[in-house]
């Protein structure tokens, strides 16, 4: 599987990839015949991104999932992102109108998001792909939004979609202080990332939200809304998830070995959250890129390691 990022923040001076570049890329990976996941920060920042998808359909490669915020939905993407039939369109909400723009800090992001799921479900309609493309809300759950969360359950119904549930990825300082000290003794590698990861989870409450969850849940299985948790949906699981760094439901991380993720600058990483590179697809082809020292290394660490120390919170364990 290669997850692929359209669009990223600016942290430096690199180039994004120019489409030409994209399109070389996607002329070599067609060769792998790989699973794609498409996402961002926000993928349809690039005006081409449709133009890459066009590409991706004329290669006939496989999209199982691409991640937005739908904000920027458009007749013509929404008709590029049926035309390459993803498995899943997902699209991220984080609770009632009000907490959602707040925490986007947008205003009238919710309702953008609202029309772009609108959007793509007419396209999807159109085309008479109904039974093949899947259209999911996903909310991460926060201690800003446990108490709304029986509202994205409302919505989901309300637009005829599936609904998904993540936990929040979080960190102490003890085990960031202990993951980067890792990182540069092993790789030396300094991984200012993780620090992302950073909550005390204040104002979090744990009664709330299982009461949340388990109402959810009963919404849902009446009203016939498809639900997923992104890991687990047991309650003493996701209480201990939040409230005990020291539960780890999976001690193994495969992802070296099973994925690669390609930034919108053409880095190939096999993390979102740890910065650590095994090159550019600008200056050496991507199989080479896959196999090479540094990419071995990280495998060879995981393999006697099974989890980096920041990885306790990962969303794929």
């Amino acid at each position: 599987m290669c997850w692929w990022d359209f669009q990223e923040s600016s942290k430096n001076g690199h180039e994004e990839l120019t489409l030409y570049e994209f399109k070389t890329l996607i002329d070599e990976l067609a060769t792998f015949r790989p699973r794609l996941t498409i996402t961002g920060s926000e993928p349809f920042m690039r005006k081409d991104a449709p133009e890459i998808l066009e590409y991706i359909h004329e290669k006939r490669l496989t999209v199982d999932c691409i991640m937005t915020n739908g904000i920027l939905m458009s007749e013509k993407i929404a008709e590029a992102i049926v035309k390459v039939s993803p498995g899943i369109v997902q699209f991220s909400i984080d609770g009632d109108e009000d907490v959602h723009n707040h925490i986007r800090r947008m205003k009238g992001a919710y309702q953008r998001t609202v029309r772009g799921i609108e959007i793509l479900k007419s396209a999807i309609e159109h085309d008479g792909k109904c039974e093949r493309i899947g259209i999911r809300l996903n909310c991460v759950i926060l201690p800003q939004n446990v108490h709304c969360l029986n509202s994205v359950a409302e919505l989901a119904k309300e637009l005829g979609t599936q609904l998904q549930f993540q936990y929040l990825m979080w960190l102490d300082r003890d085990r960031i202080n202990l993951h980067q000290s890792f990182m540069r003794n092993k790789l030396e590698f300094n991984d200012k990332n993780i620090c992302n990861l950073y909550s005390n989870l204040d104002g979090l409450d744990l009664e709330m939200l299982e009461e949340q969850l388990a109402e959810i849940k009963r919404f849902c299985n009446k009203n016939g809304t498809p639900l997923f948790f992104m890991q687990f949906s047991d309650q003493v699981a996701i209480r201990r998830w939040y409230s005990d760094l020291n539960f780890i439901p999976r001690r193994k991380c495969l992802e070296p070995f099973l994925v690669s993720r390609i930034d919108a600058k053409g880095n190939v990483k096999f993390c979102p959250l740890i910065d650590y590179s095994y090159g550019n697809v600008k200056d050496a082809p991507f199989n080479v890129l896959w196999n090479n020292r540094k990419s071995l290394k990280i495998r060879s660490l995981l393999k006697k390691q099974r989890l980096f120390p920041g990885c306790i919170r990962c969303c794929k364990l």
